[in-house]
């Protein structure tokens, strides 16, 4: 039989989260049925306890149970609470079985989310999402460069398990060359887990999108939306725009993506907020009224994850945190440090990005 932990949530209409149900000597019946033991449980699940449930105006007990396979929802939970019952139980079409000890079940309809087993979600009970954040890898801009990015994807990999995902914000290359974009793709074909990239000022766009795929995407994983969104304003062969800005199609897709209602990030180069960094806030993101309307608008949105600025830092932009990624090819220093302004001695650093039961915690990283 497939084990593995189930929280059953007290409200049957709550939004189911995602998981899957794994172990060993899966029932070949459920195996046949959803075709293998590994499959995502989404939706209301229907749960068989032993009789063990308390009676109205009782504390929850627990109870050994299994779960009734519901629009391809296949599972089995080893230990649950019963937080709350539907009038059905003692139904005919429950036949008793050996955990029942010829006791014929009680049936409770619940919703059910198992552990994810793609994410840092190990805790009994609890639903982790979990987004790896990189920025400004400026492939090209130093010998450095590439062993520094190579560095962080390492530290990635040895996680376990990996995060869900991996966003890298911005600045791919230093001078959006093809030769620095081959250097980054190769490294980055690494990644074993879903992946978005957006570019920063230092991109250039055609190149970008030829060896990396498109500037803007939107990605589904575990039951949460990741939006990236390109900052990146287009310029002539040889030069550079540094602030950044968001287009109307830009916003129009940020505002579909969030009209689905998922828990959301969303990514992009350009912090649309001062940062109190001499050097990084005259380029920040320009023109950001248009961001705060579509934010305003939404309030599905856990956080906006941006790079550009080569230090660790958190704020908030009409409302919503704003968390930025760290550098990966240098940092850049508070105006009040004494340090240089870009200092490629530090070392790289990244952010692990960790949504509990819609709760956000950041952990920076210094790799």
């Amino acid at each position: 039989m497939i084990t593995g932990w189930v929280r059953i949530r007290p409200d049957s209409a709550a939004e189911p989260g995602v998981g899957v149900a794994d172990g060993e000597g899966a029932d070949e019946r459920v195996r046949d049925e959803v075709g293998c033991a590994r499959w995502p449980v989404v939706g209301e699940l229907e749960a068989v306890g032993t009789g063990q449930e308390p009676g109205l105006g009782h504390p929850p007990a627990s109870f050994t149970t299994s779960v009734v396979p519901r629009k391809r929802c296949a599972a089995f939970a080893r230990y649950g609470t019963v937080d709350r019952r539907v009038p059905d139980h003692g139904r005919d079409d429950v036949e008793p079985n050996a955990h029942s000890g010829g006791v014929k079940p009680q049936v409770v309809r619940v919703v059910a989310v198992l552990e994810p087993m793609g994410g840092l979600g190990r805790l009994v009970g609890v639903t982790r999402f979990v987004v790896a954040h990189l920025s400004d890898c400026h492939i090209g801009a130093t010998d450095q460069a590439p062993v520094r990015l190579r560095r962080a994807l390492d530290h990635l990999t040895a996680c376990t398990p990996r995060p869900d995902v991996v966003l890298l914000s911005g600045d791919v290359a230093d001078h959006g060359l093809d030769v620095e974009y081959e250097v980054a793709a190769e490294l980055l074909s690494s990644i074993t887990v879903p992946f978005v990239v957006c570019p920063g000022n230092h991109d250039v766009r055609t190149r970008f999108v030829r060896h990396l795929g498109p500037a803007e995407s939107v990605l589904d994983v575990a039951g949460h939306r990741l939006v990236a969104l390109n900052s990146l304003v287009d310029a002539p062969e040889g030069e550079r725009i540094d602030p950044g800005e968001l287009t109307d199609d830009s916003l129009r897709l940020l505002d579909e993506a969030l009209t689905a209602g998922r828990p959301t990030l969303v990514g992009l180069h350009h912090p649309p907020v001062n940062l109190h960094v001499d050097l990084m806030d005259p380029i920040k993101l320009g023109k950001s009224e248009g961001l705060a309307e579509v934010l305003a608008r939404h309030h599905n949105v856990i956080a906006l994850l941006v790079g550009h600025a080569h230090t660790m830092a958190t704020t908030a932009f009409a409302g919503v945190p704003v968390l930025v990624g760290g550098g990966l090819v240098s940092t850049v220093t508070t105006d009040a440090e004494d340090l240089p302004a870009i200092d490629y001695a530090q070392p790289p650093s990244i952010a692990l990005h960790v949504v509990e039961d819609d709760h956000l915690v950041t952990h920076w990283r210094v790799i």
